[in-house]
């Protein structure tokens, strides 16, 4: 159940918030690099007055206290800027360490709503706002606002240098003009093409078994290798354009710092200007171009850092009309109530069912039976929060399912999906839904109501075995078994289990019945999407939906009746082709 703010809130934006909560790192970095600046002038100074000063009058005392003098500006320079240099560094390690959880909860809320196939590539564009504050690119920013006062100081030693040195930045800055406009659109493309690729890679891993028991680990393989070289190729591409305005501007720097060397050879000829101040007016003047230079070479990264913000900036964005974190609601007893619901999946317009209608109380056991392809697994997710419905009301103790945060409704509601998926980690902490601080005897209680305790107790290490990737590799039986303890852990109000037997054996299937009976003998509201009778037997009531539409609802026995259907345990009959 995705949160945002409402329309009109004064609550910022996420991402500008953690920029703005680090302005004042941002103001020192600046107030460093005015000093570090300023000390830079401290070596075309020094030179002046070694060539102009102590040259001419051979004193070596004044020689002696001027290189203590500019060696001791160096070191304070050095450690201004190894502070500057250390203060970015952390504050890009802050940000991301603010928005990682926002990103990441929004990424698995954009994989729900299917709202987004960029897949993992939000965090990636997280890290890639941390690793621009860790290289040299932010420096060059800091720096750039300097290059019009060395242009000045240069031109107080001669006009005519500093004519040459701003036609030269001139030229620079038209460089970095079409550089923008050459690399950002290739930039781009090669960003998509990326993207597919990495998307099918991931894939690849999900699928792995498939792959290769199909025979299809090459096939596939062609597809990602076809995607991967078209965002290499447009990478080429993009590095080549770039690579050639960095080669221009790193031609027209140092052909600029010749021309004003020997220009101000000239000027020393005509006695326009002495040998120390050419030297330093060549020195101030390559200050002046080189913010421009950094900048243009650094052009590929400023790009991809603003196309990152700007990304994480759209994903972040709050959802309009939606309000904060909602009031924390005491633990509910499990009563559901289900008023002209109407569903469609996340993004269509189109609903899959529609007029939805029962009610549930605390201990009563529903089955939903239909046709495949009716809508039963659309329901869950919706009962669950995962989907929201088109219309209507959902109420779990009168209160709407979306006036719960995601992490409290989830702390009172058990959900077995159809497609069992255990994340990598203990056996344990998969239970325990990977909570940080897990009570154990609440872990057991839930193994042992799966039924799925002595199972853990055989395997290597018990409940710390580890699973997922480098980790043992669990049957399909096991993984689900598990995955209902999972979804029993913390004593849910309501249960809503996918086709629950999908995996199971006769043991398994008996099993899972007196887990079933014990929850709702214990108050729980159980819902059980079922293909298979056996998956019903402990149910009281049945809803039977087809063609989108809720067909009928009531006890079990008389819906049975109904449909024709008395006694399918005993008969085995499929309960997915239920009135074709």
């Amino acid at each position: 159940m995705q949160r945002g703010n409402k329309a009109g809130s004064l609550e910022p934006h996420p991402l500008s918030a953690a920029f703005r909560r680090f302005r004042w790192a941002f103001a020192t970095a600046g107030l460093f690099s005015c000093f570090v600046n300023l000390l830079m002038l401290s070596g075309p100074l020094y030179m002046m007055q070694v060539y102009d000063r102590v040259l001419t009058s051979r004193s070596i005392p004044t020689l002696v206290a001027l290189s203590v003098l500019v060696l001791a500006l160096y070191v304070i320079s050095g450690l201004l800027e190894h502070i500057r240099s250390r203060l970015i560094v952390s504050v890009g390690n802050a940000i991301e360490q603010d928005l990682r959880r926002p990103v990441f909860s929004r990424m698995l809320d954009n994989a729900i709503r299917r709202t987004s196939d960029s897949g993992t590539q939000p965090i990636r564009d997280l890290d890639m706002v941390r690793q621009f504050h860790a290289g040299p690119a932010p420096f060059g920013l800091f720096d750039l606002p300097w290059a019009p006062i060395f242009l000045a100081v240069t031109y107080l030693i001669h006009p005519v240098l500093a004519a040459l040195t701003a036609a030269g930045a001139l030229i620079l800055f038209a460089i970095a003009l079409i550089n923008e406009f050459a690399v950002k659109s290739g930039s781009q493309i090669a960003y998509a093409a990326q993207v597919e690729a990495n998307m099918i890679a991931e894939q690849s891993m999900v699928a792995s078994d498939v792959l290769h028991a199909l025979g299809m680990k090459q096939s596939y393989a062609d597809v990602w290798e076809d995607r991967h070289r078209r965002a290499v190729e447009q990478q080429r591409h993009a590095a080549n354009r770039a690579g050639i305005f960095s080669s221009a501007s790193k031609t027209v720097r140092t052909a600029m710092q010749s021309a004003v060397l020997g220009v101000g050879a000239y000027l020393v000829l005509q006695s326009e200007m002495t040998a120390g101040a050419m030297i330093a007016a060549s020195i101030i003047a390559a200050r002046a171009l080189a913010p421009v230079e950094q900048a243009i070479g650094n052009w590929r990264t400023y790009l991809s850092y603003r196309q990152a913000k700007a990304r994480l900036r759209q994903m972040l964005t709050p959802n309009v009309g939606r309000s904060g974190e909602p009031m924390r609601l005491p633990r509910p007893a499990g009563h559901l109530r289900l008023d002209g619901v109407a569903i469609s999946a996340p993004g269509a317009a189109k609903p899959l069912l529609v007029n939805l209608n029962f009610e549930l109380r605390p201990g009563d056991g529903l089955g939903i039976i239909g046709p495949t392809g009716s809508g039963k697994s659309t329901l869950a997710r919706t009962i669950t929060g995962i989907w929201p419905q088109l219309a209507g009301t959902i109420r779990l103790d009168q209160a709407e399912i979306n006036q719960w945060s995601a992490e409290q409704f989830g702390r009172y509601i058990g959900y077995l999906p159809q497609d069992v998926t255990l994340l990598g980690g203990t056996i344990e902490a998969n239970i325990a839904r990977f909570d940080r601080d897990p009570d154990p005897e609440a872990v057991i209680r839930a193994a042992k109501l799966a039924n799925v305790h002595d199972l853990i107790l055989k395997l290597p290490d018990g409940y710390n075995t580890r699973i997922g990737t480098g980790g043992l590799d669990l049957s399909g039986g096991q993984k689900q078994r598990i995955a209902l303890a999972r979804a029993l852990y913390g004593d849910p109000v309501l249960l809503v289990l996918d086709e629950p037997n999908a995996n199971l054996d006769a043991d398994g299937e008996a099993a899972l019945s007196t887990t079933l009976a014990d929850m709702r003998a214990a108050g729980a509201a159980v819902i059980v999407v079922a293909h298979r009778p056996s998956a019903i037997k402990s149910m009281n009531l049945l809803l039977y939906v087809r063609d989108g539409r809720q067909v009928a609802f009531g006890p079990k026995a008389e819906m049975l009746a109904k449909l024709g259907m008395a006694g399918p345990a005993d008969r085995g009959v499929s309960l997915s082709v239920v009135g074709e």
